[in-house]
């Protein structure tokens, strides 16, 4: 559970963190940096959970999978009015 909000938290950081330091990095970093953020997340939850045995966040687990999921298809719908939401070519926000 903590590795699922470990990688929703440290992709967006790095690549805006980058960003802001370089203002436009190329798409090999970028990937680089998805594929780097990922893994990190997957192997720190691996170890947490060859230690802890695995069964005891199951519920919790899940129950933030679906909030992900829920929260995924409302920002795509109707997210907020704050620039990490906007377009970049178009200035709107989200698809509808």
């Amino acid at each position: 559970m903590r590795g699922i909000a470990l990688g929703t938290l440290l992709i967006p950081v790095t690549f805006y963190t980058l960003n802001g330091c370089f203002g436009r990095t190329p798409d090999i970093v970028n990937i680089a940096l998805f594929v780097l953020s990922a893994a990190l997340a997957f192997l720190y939850e691996t170890r947490r959970l060859q230690r802890a045995g695995g069964d005891c966040f199951a519920g919790a687990a899940i129950f933030l999978l679906c909030l992900y999921a829920v929260l995924f298809w409302l920002f795509t719908f109707y997210p907020p009015k704050i620039p990490l939401f906007s377009d970049p070519l178009t200035g709107g926000y989200g698809i509808g």
